[in-house]
């Protein structure tokens, strides 16, 4: 979310320890719309792809009891 990174393709995790790899770009795009939801500002053109790619268009809106 801060400009490191352009245009990136895929989010993986590796553990070495327990010998495995997983695609986790569903869950980083899907982080990446909520925090910039939860700050009121749209997500950056860099990596606006990635996220539509991996969470599609719907939003989750949140809301404050007060």
């Amino acid at each position: 979310m801060s400009g490191q990174y352009n245009e990136p393709q895929r989010g993986v995790a590796f553990n070495a320890t327990e010998h495995w790899v997983d695609d986790v770009s569903g869950d980083v795009a899907r982080e990446i719309r909520r925090r910039a939801d939860a700050a009121s500002e749209d997500v950056s053109s860099t990596i606006e792809e990635f996220v539509l790619r991996h969470a599609g268009r719907e939003r989750q809106l949140n809301m404050r009891l007060a």
